[in-house]
Order: structure tokens, then sequence, then C-alpha cells
């Protein structure tokens, strides 16, 4: 009997006890919501959601350093180091997808840039910092492949069938960077076309116009474009040129021609030269692999110029490639001599 009495006596008192802590419990607040950063996967890697909109950014660019030798400099070695941040904002709207692009060129290099001599305005060559903002432009990207573009870039005449030679000097093809109010189209089935008002070189209120058209494939590309200055320095002025790309193997070699044409060498037209009239650029480029690359050049212009170089980039580690080249530019159009040597040091990311 006592035993039993002790067991019952030992269980109502756990009871109690069990019961006085139950209602002695400590209870846990929730911890705050925390805001994550949400990948935005809708418009490709790398874009996220500004947190609290519906607004996808992406943050890209590049870190560069050069050295190089008897290329557009009056000294026998000279070296620039830029730095381009990027940024990309989209989002879906009833209009289209809106988007908004800058790209800022930020560099120390040997130039000829504003400066003060002997108390009053002037050019001074040397050493300096510049800043570049190479692309600043509004973006309305229809669903049907159409795309209207509004601000400052590097001109459809210039980008639109692809650039000169596949290297860093990579010739003469009336490169310009200038303000547009553009429409592009780019089909499923590789067609591509442009149009395009550009601001004209001498800043008159009568703008350039530029239209390209182009098809491409697996196999490569091909297409045409024409640019007209109604009031050009010395008369009407207008540009013509096409371009063939013909990929071959699966790691990004190709071969380019380019052939063009303008009446004006002094019109926004000309290749950058100041002479030629009529030029054919060619380019080779052979992929070894994935990290490694020749880049061979030519071009003839028609005032006895002549380019020629080799380029090879070299991956070494993933987003930094480091390119030597060498090649030769002239005559008459560098400030030291016609061959030049550059070596670059690209990180992107």
């Amino acid at each position: 009997m006592n035993i039993k009495s002790l067991l019952i006596g030992a269980a109502s008192a756990m009871t109690i006890a069990s019961g006085a802590q139950a209602a002695d419990a400590i209870v846990m607040a929730d911890p705050e919501p925390m805001e994550y950063v949400r990948i935005c996967d809708v418009y490709g890697v790398g874009f996220f959601y500004i947190p609290g909109t519906e607004t996808c950014l992406k943050i890209g660019g590049y870190m560069r350093y050069e050295i190089r030798t008897g290329v557009d400099t009056a000294a026998g070695f000279t070296k620039r180091a830029r730095f381009a941040p990027s940024f990309d904002v989209r989002s879906d709207t009833s209009i289209g997808t809106l988007r908004g692009y800058a790209e800022i060129e930020i560099d120390w290099d040997w130039g000829t840039r504003p400066g003060i001599v002997a108390g009053a305005p002037a050019a001074v060559a040397g050493m300096g910092t510049d800043v570049n903002p190479l692309h600043v432009f509004i973006e309305i990207m229809r669903p049907n492949g159409g795309a209207w573009r509004f601000g400052v870039t590097e001109s459809p005449y210039t980008r639109f069938l692809g650039y000169g030679m596949p290297s860093m000097n990579d010739g003469y093809y009336s490169y310009r960077q200038t303000s547009e109010i553009s429409y592009t189209f780019t089909g499923s089935n590789g067609l591509g076309f442009v149009a395009a008002l550009v601001e004209d070189q001498n800043g008159n209120f009568i703008p350039d116009a530029e239209l390209g058209l182009s098809f491409s494939r697996g196999w490569g590309s091909i297409g045409a474009m024409v640019g007209l200055d109604a009031d050009a320095a010395g008369g009407f002025a207008f540009g013509a040129k096409a371009n063939l790309q013909i990929n071959f193997g699966s790691g990004g070699s190709f071969l380019k021609i380019m052939p063009m044409f303008t009446n004006n060498a002094g019109s926004a037209y000309g290749f950058g030269d100041g002479a030629s009239t009529l030029s054919v650029l060619a380019g080779l480029n052979i992929a070894f692999n994935q990290k490694v690359s020749l880049g061979i050049g030519a071009q003839w212009l028609n005032s006895g110029n002549f380019v020629a170089n080799l380029s090879l980039p070299i991956t070494v580690a993933p987003n930094f490639v480091v390119t030597p080249e060498i090649g030769f530019d002239g005559p008459g159009v560098n400030v030291v001599g016609p061959i030049y040597g550059l070596v670059r040091l690209n990180r992107s990311f």
C-alpha cells in the first residue's frame, strides 16, 4: 500500500509541475521578414530585381590596362587604364520592354585634351583622365522583334553589320559615336533591318539618314548599309558598305569581307583616314579552342594606306583575357610610325 501511495503521489506531483512549466513557457516572437534579392531570369543571366520593384537590373563592365608603342602615340611607349561600368535596366510595360542602358568609359591615357596654356584655353597633349559616356540610351523593345532607340551610342552605320577586323586596331570603317533615333527589326528567320536619323557630324539642323538590311543564319551573315548626309562640308555626301561573314568550325571561327565606298572622304562617311574613298577590309578569326584564338586582318584603301595585323587573345582565367597584337598601319596614319605593338589585359564582369 505504501509503495502504491508513493507512485500515485509522484505522478500527481509531476502533473502539477508540468502544468506549471506549461503556464510559464516563453513564447518566441516571429523573426522580422527579410527581403532577399530576387533573380530576374526573364532577360538573361545577371539580371536581378531592384528590391521593392518589378524592375530588373544588370551591372557589368570591364577593367583594362594596355601598353602601346607606335600606334596613335607621340612617345615610344604609352599606357592606358580604363574602367567601363555598364548598367542595363529593363521592365515589362504596356508598350513593350522598356530598357535603359549606359556604359561609361573612364580612361587614364595619352591624348590631346582641353587645357590651359599661358593662361588661355588650349589643346594639351600628354597623360590625363577622360570620361566618355559611350552609350546612354532608352529603348522600347516590342514583342515582334522591333526596337525603338533614343539616345547616344555608336551609329547604326558603325555597328549594324559588325565592326572591322578581329583585332584591337580593327581598321577604318566610318566609326562614329553620335545621338540617334532609330528603329531596328530582328526577325526569327534571320532577317534584320535598321532605319535611323542620326545627329549631323557638323551639328547642323538636318540629320543624317542611315538604312541597313541583313540576313544571318548559322552559316554566317550578309548585309548592306547606306548613310546619307545632305549638308556635309563640300556638298552632299553618302557612304555605302556591304559585309559577308562565313562561319566555320564550332568555336567561333569566321572569315569576313567588307567593301566600302564614299563620295566624300572628309564627311561622316569617310573611313577615318581623311583621304580614302574606296576600301576593302578582310578578317580571319581562327579559334583553336575556348581559350586561344588568332585574329588576322588586312585593309586596303585607295589613298595608298594599308593596314595589316595579327592578334592573339588568350583567356588566362574566366573573364580575364590577355591579348598581344602586332601590326602595320600606314603610311602617314600614325604619329610615330607604321609598325606598332600592343598588349591588352582585360578583366570583365
